[in-house]
């Protein structure tokens, strides 16, 4: 999803379960889902762009599942899809005026970051590591931002005091691996790929930049308008504009900055944005959701593409595009291949549009249809940071 400066704090919850985690009952796989598009009169879906977007579609996700989220909520919560419940992860502080800013995962370990989201208190930023199978949370550090290691053993850790910056590697034990350096107070630490520390650079009155970082002494290794994956060498750049190499046009140049050589892709569709990629776990696709806060207005949408990196040709989701609540909605990769998408949207199914309902999408490429389960969560939801737990 799109770059988002803080997280909506949530509650979720399973229709007829307790906060306590006990079993309810199992959301329905048998409601009739759509199997086709849906379209005013009844008939197929106008092809080019246009304003019409279906519910989302496909065919029931019935049986066993394997499905658990760990979800981003003042207090994370562990949703199970197959039980129907969910369970708060324990050990993060309870308080009206916290939340995780972000949820991820690093190794078998989720890594929670909180902070007081109230104007005129004072910030209390502290993370908190979670081992897989486990809902208690122990906290390890403070720090405004975090970002897995490479080796997916530790955190990049960004530290303020005094409005001095500093980053440090982490052990997941939160013991030091790599003592604080001083650092711009700008930089947000992303991720570390095969090529160096990724970060997002956002100084006040300027365009924001992105770059990536040598974590031996954090100088700039590359520079760029804004980068959505490092895949080993490469690296997927979104320019912004349309940029001409070798009379190929395209927005996203996929550079290889082991040969130098450069190719032009042109995204799959002129609406909305970008957002990061994310790798598929065999390494061989590119998930990438285009995304308008107001497509046709008030409706927001989202429009899921992979780009297979072999022939840097796009497949499209089946489904999409689809009209949800972008803050209440997200995607991620599944460890053994399938991609979920959860969240809020617009209608399911043979619904009518408007009707607000939440659902579990799952699908596999080259699958012809994402397989649906309805879900009832409480509250304001906010999907948009889950990872598979």
């Amino acid at each position: 999803m799109l770059r988002k400066v803080a997280l909506l704090a949530l509650t979720v919850c399973l229709a007829g379960c307790s906060t306590t985690g006990t079993p309810a009952a199992r959301p329905s796989a048998e409601i009739a889902l759509s199997p086709a598009p849906l379209s005013p009169g009844g008939g197929a879906e106008p092809s080019g762009p246009q304003d019409f977007m279906a519910p989302l579609h496909g065919t029931p996700l019935a049986g066993p599942t394997g499905l658990r989220f760990l979800v981003s909520a003042a207090s994370p919560i562990v949703l199970d899809v197959d039980r129907g419940s969910i369970q708060q992860l324990t050990g993060l502080p309870v308080a009206a005026n916290r939340a995780a800013s972000s949820v991820i995962r690093v190794d078998d370990a989720a890594v929670v970051n909180t902070d007081r989201i109230c104007g005129d208190c004072p910030p209390d930023p502290a993370v908190y590591v979670a081992r897989r199978g486990s809902t208690v949370a122990r906290r390890i550090s403070s720090g405004v931002a975090v970002a897995p290691a490479l080796d997916r053993r530790g955190i990049w850790l960004r530290t303020e005091q005094g409005g001095r910056c500093a980053l440090s590697l982490v052990g997941l034990d939160g013991r030091v691996r790599i003592r604080p350096r001083a650092i711009d107070c700008a930089i947000t630490p992303r991720d570390e790929t095969s090529l160096g520390l990724l970060v997002s650079v956002e100084r006040k009155g300027a365009v924001p930049k992105d770059a990536i970082l040598a974590p031996h002494d954090l100088h700039t290794v590359l520079s760029a308008n804004r980068i959505l994956q490092v895949i080993g060498t490469r690296v997927l750049i979104d320019n912004g504009s349309q940029v001409v190499t070798d009379g190929i046009a395209g927005v996203f140049t996929l550079t290889d900055t082991k040969t130098g050589s450069s190719t032009n892709i042109t995204p799959p569709t002129p609406i909305g944005g970008a957002s990061d990629g994310k790798v598929a776990p065999d390494g061989r696709s590119v998930a990438i959701s285009f995304e308008d806060h107001s497509w046709p207005g008030p409706r927001q949408r989202m429009d899921l593409w992979l780009l297979h990196l072999a022939t840097l040709r796009w497949e499209h989701v089946p489904s999409m595009p689809v009209p949800l609540t972008l803050k209440g909605s997200g995607f991620n990769w599944m460890p053994d291949g399938r991609l979920a998408l959860l969240g809020r949207f617009d209608a399911v199914g043979d619904s009518k549009l408007d009707k607000m309902m939440d659902a579990v999408a799952v699908w596999r490429p080259g699958e012809p249809q994402l397989k649906v389960r309805r879900l009832q969560l409480l509250g304001e939801a906010s999907a948009d940071n889950f990872t598979a737990w």
